[in-house]
């Protein structure tokens, strides 16, 4: 069960890594045609790091909101549980 967990969350990153660097090259195809030099080399670290900082921010937000609401709210239906958990995973999504 522990080595599902690693490899998922490992892969899992990989993908988020891999989004976020495509979304800041292709600012640089699309803006600068392919041209890169120092200037772009720290506009590019810039896009990553806020983008990055900006998803993990909204995650951590909405998974702890989603943690307190499955813990608090007293669901009389196991459907609507499975719903609020689908549905919070699609948000942070």
């Amino acid at each position: 069960r522990l080595l599902y967990s690693v490899v998922f969350g490992e892969s899992v990153m990989n993908d988020a890594v891999a989004i976020l660097l495509y979304q800041t090259f292709t600012v640089f195809v699309v803006e600068h045609n392919f041209e890169f030099g120092v200037k772009q080399l720290f506009k590019a670290i810039g896009i990553f790091l806020g983008k990055f900082v900006g998803s993990l921010t909204s995650g951590i937000f909405i998974g702890v909101l989603a943690s307190l609401m499955t813990k608090y709210m007293k669901f009389e239906d196991p459907s609507l549980s499975i719903t609020f958990l689908i549905t919070t995973n699609y948000i942070a999504y």
